[in-house]
């Protein structure tokens, strides 16, 4: 994955801090060559922010790929008492996600560091960096849908076991649980329960993300060795 990328780029963000004032007049034009740009502002102010949330959504990914692994184990061993807990962890992922990916579309979708018709260099390099990272956000989302329908439906998969009999079971739980053959169902072997099914596909997840995080850091790292490099010597 490319979360230390992200960190460092994210880390760098920043302009460079001045040097202490001499003691000796400076001419002002001399002050400052690290150069201060609308991209730089934006770099700063929304795509770093915005690299901090996918960051975390990535940790939220991994924690939700984990806890599918623990849950095939714990169905397999007949622990509810841990099923249940683990249904609370995947909850607690669900919802920080879902927390991080807002945050981040709500970054992105700042209009005046991102136009929606660019007409500078500056705002056309904000507008690859946010379509970059846009799709990033994007397949986010695609992993917390599968976390959260999974959630939902181990939870009416639950609520329907523990139901008496002849008291709303047709109706507790919508026909598309029974075609996805709930927990109950499967083989009781390790490594082959639903949980695991989805462990897999979140894997799957993890990979093509890691391949739209590394489209995008190539954008980003363009763009700060931009605003870092020092500006051209003032003329005379």
């Amino acid at each position: 994955m490319f979360e230390a990328i992200f960190v460092a780029y994210a880390l760098s963000a920043s302009p460079s801090p001045m040097p202490a004032a001499s003691p000796s007049p400076t001419p002002l034009r001399e002050i400052g060559r690290v150069r201060s740009r609308a991209l730089c502002t934006t770099l700063r102010e929304n795509v770093a922010p915005t690299l901090a949330k996918l960051i975390e959504g990535d940790a939220r990914i991994v924690a939700g790929r984990s806890t599918f692994v623990k849950m095939g184990k714990d169905h397999v061993l007949k622990d509810d008492g841990h099923l249940e807990l683990d249904r609370i962890a995947l909850g607690a992922t669900v919802h920080n996600l879902a927390r991080s990916i807002i945050a981040a579309d709500t970054l992105l979708a700042d209009a005046k560091r991102f136009p929606a018709k660019p007409q500078t260099d500056d705002e056309r390099d904000a507008a690859k960096m946010k379509r970059q990272l846009q799709a990033v956000v994007d397949d986010q989302k695609l992993a917390l849908n599968l976390f959260s329908d999974l959630l939902e439906t181990d939870l009416r998969a639950q609520m329907r076991h523990d139901l008496p009999d002849g008291i709303g079971r047709a109706t507790a739980v919508q026909p598309a649980v029974d075609a996805n053959a709930d927990a109950t169902r499967e083989d009781g072997l390790f490594g082959h329960t639903v949980y695991d099914r989805f462990a897999a596909e979140a894997g799957r997840y993890q990979d093509r993300i890691a391949k739209v995080e590394f489209i995008a850091s190539d954008a980003v790292h363009v763009a700060l060795a931009d605003c870092r490099s020092p500006s051209p010597p003032p003329g005379p």
